[in-house]
């Protein structure tokens, strides 16, 4: 049975946004972001100990299409 996998993951971070004309009115918008964990909660199992832990250091980015009418 997991225990311990309902604690909250506290985190700070920065994100950086890029939009790019590529006609008049369709953009492209390029995300990304870095975090640290301020807290970081672990899965563990009894009788196997843990199985997950939040890392220390963490990322994400995305790419998109906009349109503006």
């Amino acid at each position: 049975l997991p225990r311990g996998g309902d604690e909250a993951w506290v985190a700070a971070g920065a994100d950086a946004r890029v939009v790019f004309p590529i006609t008049r009115r369709l953009f492209g918008v390029a995300v990304g972001g870095v975090r640290v964990s301020l807290r970081r909660p672990q899965l563990v199992f009894e009788g196997v100990g843990e199985a997950f832990t939040v890392p220390l250091l963490s990322g994400e980015g995305s790419l998109g299409l906009g349109w503006q009418w």
